[in-house]
């Protein structure tokens, strides 16, 4: 819960910094990520699958919170092998990303 409570506080220095209105997104998006549940990071937060799923998964965050950026850990608890984590990434670069561009 840290990392969204930082990074609420991070939008909403932005927000002060370039003397956004009220109704900004950012703003909107600071307030959101204050108000999040354990649940709903637990519900969205992971996500293993195809890349169709991540885009899937990527777009409701994308609409739900404003989400505009990710943080990648390929590789949890280190279980996946080397090849499997290399493999992680190139889906992600070629199939995920092309999807929001």
């Amino acid at each position: 819960m840290r990392h969204f409570q930082n990074q609420s506080r991070l939008l909403a220095d932005s927000s002060r910094r370039q003397n956004s209105p009220p109704d900004h997104p950012r703003w909107k998006t600071s307030q959101r990520l204050t108000e999040i549940t354990l649940e709903e990071t637990l519900r969205g937060s992971v996500f293993i699958g195809s890349p169709d799923t991540v885009v899937g998964k990527l777009k409701d965050l994308q609409r739900d919170i404003g989400l505009s950026g990710v943080q990648l850990e390929t590789n949890c608890a280190g279980l996946a092998d080397h090849a499997a984590e290399r493999e992680a990434i190139r889906l992600l670069a070629r199939e995920v990303k092309s999807a929001f561009r």
